[in-house]
């Protein structure tokens, strides 16, 4: 992958990704192989909020290293989780406010 006589990388046959929060992190990292190895990710058992966590990370991840073709598929997996664990709220409106967005957090 790198030539061996202009990178770093080539010669120690290693590449290193400094931790960023939000961005850089083990899971995302590991997502991103799922995705270049299997065109898809397995999320696992992840609540819904930690799992719009990962996907954000992974997308930011990916926006990091200008790679291309995953944000309809990450966007779908967004409206997937969103939709799928609606909260169940007692409200006076038809719809409540709050419904898309529960698992949404700073």
């Amino acid at each position: 992958m790198f030539k061996e006589e202009q990178f770093k990388e080539g010669i120690e046959l290693s590449a290193t990704l400094p931790e960023e929060d939000g961005v850089v992190s083990t899971r995302s990292f590991e997502m991103l192989v799922q995705w270049v190895c299997h065109n898809r990710i397995v999320l696992g058992d992840l609540l819904p909020t930690e799992a719009i966590d990962a996907i954000i990370e992974f997308a930011r991840l990916a926006d990091m290293y200008n790679i291309k073709g995953l944000e309809t598929s990450m966007a779908n997996n967004l409206k997937q989780i969103i939709l799928a664990d609606k909260t169940i709220q007692n409200s006076v409106f038809a719809n409540p406010p709050d419904q898309n967005t529960y698992h949404l957090t700073l």
